[in-house]
C-alpha cells in the first residue's frame, strides 16, 4: 500500500494493408508474441490503450523547406503528415483518421483525444543583421469516438491530460508571439467541449502536462539560451527564457515556479509519488565560449531530483549520462534508466540495486503487480526485471530499435512500438502494477494522471465528528481507515466513488481529540 499525508489527512492508495500475426494466448508464456502489426508507415511517434485492448497508433512526419524571399528573408516552412490507425484488441485494423497522430490520450469511455499540428514557420534571419525571429502555428485539436467518428475539432491545443472528471487539461505546443494566447492551458470539458482558458503564459510548454492526486498539475517549458546560427552563418546571442517547471493549482492559478540558480537547467517530465514528491531527471549545460561565439568546449552534468508538492528540492543525485523518466512503485521506490543501467532507488535517493544491460537504456520502465519491471534498450530488447534483486527473468529480442516506453495493458500484456513501424505485443507476467506511477504517463490510456485520492477539507462538526471532504475517481472502490498511534487501523467505512469529491463522516470520532486517517484504494 502507499501512504499519504495531505491537507490534514493521511491518505493510503495503490494505486491500410497490413501484416497481422497472432497466437491462442492461454497456450504462451512471458515474453512471446501474441499479435504483431505492421503499420506500412516509417514514423509511428505514439500509441495508446484503452481498457479492453483496443490500439491507436499515431504516426507524425515533417518535411522542411527554406527560401530566400525577395525581402531577403529566409523563410522555413515546416509540413507535417499525421495519420492515426484504430487496431481491435487482437491487432485486426478497425479504422484510420489522417485529421491527426500525436499526443494520443484516451477517456475512461474509450474516447479518442489526439491534436496535429499542420505549417509551423520560422521567419527572420536576415543576412543584413536585421533579426526578426518568430513563430506561426496551426495547432489543431480532435476528439473522436470509438467508431472513429470526429465529436470536435478545435485551433488551439496540443499535448493533454485527462483529468478523473474526464475534463482535458490542453496546453498549446507552440509560443504565439502576438497572440493573446501565448502557450496557453485550457481545461476542454463537457458534451459540448467547451473551452476555459486557465493560463496564459510567456513560455513554450514542453511536454504532457502531469496531474497529481489532489488536482495540482505540472508542467516543463522549453527554452535555450544557446546562440542562434543564421543561414549567413552568422551568430547572434538568443535571449530565451530558459526551462522552468511549473506547477498550478487546478483552477489554473500559478502555485509555484522551479528555476535553478544555473540558467541553463532544462528538466523532463516528471513522475508523481504517493506523498505527492515529483521526481524529474534535469541536466545543466555550460557552454564555453571564443569571442566570435564559437563553441570551444561543453560541460553537461545529469541530475535526478525529488521536489516536495511545495517546490522545495529533496534530494538531487548526479550522473555523467542523461538519466529517462521514472516508473514509482511501492513506497515510493523509483525505476529509472540511466546510461546502460537500470537503477533502483530507494525514496530517498539512495541506490538500492542496479541492472546493467550493456545497451543504451533512455526509456521510462513498466512496473507489473507481480513485481517484474519491464524496460526496453534502444537496439531493441526488452528485459523482464525482478524488481527486489535487480536479476533478468526473460528477454524478448526484436530485432530493431525500441525508441517508445513499454506499455502494460489491462491484460497484462506487454505493448511496444519496435522501429516506429510494427506494433508487437507480448505475453505479459501480469497486469499493471496498482502503485503511485507504474508507466510512461502513468497509463495505458496516456492520462498522465495519478489516482485521485487526496483531502480537500476536514473539520469537525457540531458534535464533535470528523467530516472529510475527499477528491476521488468515479467507479473506484475506497476504504476509509483509522488509527490513534499510526501502527493499528481500523476500517471506518467503505464507498464506490460516483463523482469525483465524496463527503465522509467519522461518526465515533466525537470523543477523539487526536486521529489519523488514511484512504485505501484496493
Amino acid at each position: 500500500m502507499k501512504y499519504r499525508f495531505w491537507g490534514g489527512l493521511f491518505l493510503v492508495f495503490s494505486m491500410l494493408s497490413a501484416k497481422l500475426t497472432g497466437r491462442a494466448e492461454s497456450s504462451l508464456t512471458p515474453g512471446q508474441v501474441v499479435w504483431s502489426y505492421a503499420s506500412g508507415y516509417t514514423n509511428l511517434v505514439d500509441f495508446a490503450v484503452s481498457k479492453d485492448g483496443r490500439v491507436y497508433l499515431g504516426y507524425s512526419d515533417t518535411t522542411a523547406e527554406s527560401v530566400l524571399n525577395e525581402y531577403g528573408f529566409y523563410i522555413v516552412t515546416l509540413r507535417r503528415t499525421n495519420q492515426l490507425v484504430a487496431l481491435q484488441h487482437t491487432g485486426v485494423f478497425n479504422w484510420e483518421r489522417s485529421d491527426a497522430g500525436q499526443y494520443l490520450a484516451l477517456l475512461s469511455d474509450g474516447t479518442v483525444v489526439s491534436s496535429f499540428s499542420d505549417i509551423r514557420r520560422r521567419i527572420g534571419m536576415h543576412p543584413t543583421g536585421n533579426i526578426y525571429y518568430g513563430t506561426y502555428a496551426t495547432n489543431n485539436f480532435y476528439i473522436y469516438n470509438q467508431a472513429g467518428g470526429l465529436e470536435h475539432h478545435g485551433t488551439t491545443g496540443g499535448r493533454a491530460a485527462v483529468n478523473a472528471d474526464d475534463s482535458l487539461l490542453v496546453v498549446n505546443l507552440q509560443k504565439y508571439p502576438y497572440s493573446a494566447y501565448p502557450a496557453d492551458v485550457a481545461r476542454i470539458e463537457g458534451n459540448e467541449h467547451a473551452s476555459t482558458w486557465l493560463s496564459s503564459q510567456d513560455h513554450v510548454i514542453g511536454e504532457t502536462p502531469v496531474i497529481s492526486p489532489d488536482g495540482t498539475f505540472y508542467l516543463t517549458s522549453w527554452g535555450s539560451t544557446e546562440p542562434l546560427t543564421l543561414p549567413s552563418g552568422d551568430i547572434i546571442p538568443n535571449d530565451s527564457i530558459p526551462p522552468i517547471l511549473f506547477a498550478y493549482n487546478s483552477d489554473g492559478s500559478r502555485k509555484w515556479s522551479l528555476l535553478d540558480e544555473s540558467f541553463n537547467v532544462g528538466y523532463g517530465t516528471p513522475s508523481i509519488g504517493s506523498d505527492g514528491t515529483l521526481y524529474v531527471a534535469s541536466y545543466r549545460s555550460l557552454t564555453n565560449r571564443a569571442p566570435d561565439w564559437s563553441i570551444i568546449s561543453v560541460e553537461k552534468t545529469y541530475h535526478f531530483k525529488a521536489v516536495s508538492p511545495e517546490g522545495a528540492l529533496k534530494w538531487s543525485v548526479e550522473k555523467a549520462e542523461p538519466f529517462g523518466l521514472a516508473a514509482i512503485g511501492e513506497t515510493n521506490n523509483i525505476y529509472v534508466c540511466h546510461g546502460t543501467k537500470l537503477l533502483a532507488l530507494t525514496s530517498s535517493g539512495t541506490e538500492r540495486w542496479s541492472y546493467d544491460a550493456e545497451a543504451p537504456l533512455k526509456l521510462c520502465p513498466a512496473l507489473a503487480a507481480d513485481g517484474t519491471v519491464y524496460v526496453a534498450t534502444e537496439p531493441g530488447k526488452l528485459l523482464a526485471i525482478n524488481s527486489e534483486v535487480g536479476s533478468k527473468e526473460w528477454e524478448y529480442d526484436a530485432g530493431k530499435p525500441i525508441y517508445n516506453s513499454p506499455v502494460i495493458g489491462t491484460n497484462g500484456n506487454v505493448y511496444l512500438l519496435v522501429d516506429r513501424a510494427d506494433m508487437v505485443v507480448l505475453k505479459g507476467n501480469a497486469e499493471a502494477a496498482n502503485v503511485p506511477w507504474p508507466m510512461e504517463r502513468h497509463d495505458a490510456q496516456r492520462t498522465s494522471r495519478a489516482v485521485q485520492a487526496s483531502a480537500r477539507e476536514i473539520g469537525r462538526n457540531e458534535e464533535g465528528q470528523v467530516t472529510l471532504m475527499l477528491n476521488v475517481e468515479p467507479g473506484r472502490d475506497y476504504k476509509v481507515e483509522a488509527s490513534e498511534d499510526f501502527v493499528i487501523w481500523t476500517e471506518i467505512g467503505s464507498f464506490t466513488s460516483t463523482s469525483t469529491a465524496k463527503s465522509f463522516l467519522d461518526e465515533t470520532s466525537a470523543d477523539k481529540p487526536k486521529r489519523f486517517y488514511r484512504l485505501v484504494v484496493p
